[in-house]
């Protein structure tokens, strides 16, 4: 798996912004509000489109480069009002990892704090906090 899939973010008047990803059809996110908050529900529409494909046996696509979209005929008529963006596939899986890290005291008493007011174990929260991070950060020179 790759990790990071190009998509199509599109807003046609008087409609919510959506975001297909070419990669995986049947696969998008959409949102009301803002293109970024179309991206982050596609992150997490991936993430289960990916667990339903893993658990049918399927196999997860390396995914295609800008390059090789922009080869691609119905990409480039798909594109042309909408922006390209980058999904990450953020899945919950995978072994725990055991790592070190400073931190100051104060922020990690704010990290515990506000993982028990919801129910999340430091480690939790902040791999929560980290997958938030990629998401909310739109980066496209990826």
């Amino acid at each position: 798996m790759k990790g990071i899939y190009i998509a199509i973010v599109h807003k046609d008047p008087d409609s919510a912004y959506g975001v297909t990803l070419p990669d995986f059809p049947g696969c998008y996110g959409a949102d009301d509000e803002s293109a970024r908050g179309a991206i982050e529900n596609a992150a997490q529409g991936l993430a289960l489109y990916v667990e339903d494909m893993l658990s049918e046996g399927e196999d997860i696509p390396e995914g295609k480069t800008l390059e090789e979209w922009r080869e691609d005929p119905e990409f480039r008529k798909a594109a042309e009002d909408g922006v390209v963006a980058y999904v990450p596939l953020l899945m919950k899986v995978g072994k725990p990892k055991r790592f070190t890290a400073s931190i100051d005291e104060n922020t990690l008493a704010l990290i515990d704090r506000e993982a028990g007011i919801r129910g999340l174990t430091r480690s939790a929260f902040l791999a929560e906090a980290a997958r938030r991070m990629v998401v909310q950060k739109g980066d496209t020179d990826r």
